[in-house]
This record gives structure tokens, C-alpha cells and sequence, in this order.
């Protein structure tokens, strides 16, 4: 884990400049703050840019999951359209 000197911040300095970070959050100054509290790291603000990379991210790796997941239980049979609307009563002639 990896963070510049200006991304550390205590948790009293931040309530106390809150106005100013979340201004150099939306200026892109910073993507993100690491709050401490006692001198140990207590939480990380992200900002909204971060924030939708890291769920974006997140839905990825889930879509890849799924995929991979499906693939490994695929038993591999196949039907086409026709066989498909046959079995299900259409018609496909009068679509």
C-alpha cells in the first residue's frame, strides 16, 4: 500500500479543513485522502472519480467471474433458433 505525504491526513485536521480537501478532491489535486486517527490508518475518502473507477473495476472482475464460472459448468450442448421455437410452439415463419 502506496500513498504520497499530501494524501495522509489526521482525522482532526480533516474535520477542521474539511471545505478545503474536498475542494482539491473535485480540482483532481487529490484522488484520494488516508485518514488517521492516532497516528493509525483509520479510513480512506475517495474521490467520486476514484470511487466509480474502483466499483467499475469491482463489476468487471464480477462479470469475469460469472463468465469463467459459466464456462467451467458449460456442458457444451447447443440448440439453434428453429429448435429452440419448436419447442417453445412459435412459429417462425409468421414472425
Amino acid at each position: 500500500m502506496t500513498f504520497a505525504t499530501d494524501e495522509l491526513i489526521s482525522s482532526t485536521k480533516l474535520v477542521r479543513n474539511f471545505s478545503s480537501v474536498l475542494w482539491k478532491m473535485k480540482n483532481h489535486e487529490l484522488s484520494k485522502i488516508w485518514v488517521l486517527k492516532n497516528n493509525e490508518l483509520e479510513a480512506v475518502v475517495l474521490s467520486r472519480d476514484a470511487y466509480d473507477k474502483l466499483i467499475e473495476y469491482i463489476e468487471d472482475l464480477e462479470d469475469i467471474a460469472l463468465v469463467e464460472e459459466r464456462i467451467k459448468n458449460d456442458d457444451w450442448t447447443r440448440y439453434t433458433m428453429e429448435e429452440i421455437a419448436k419447442e417453445c410452439g412459435i412459429d417462425l415463419k409468421t414472425l
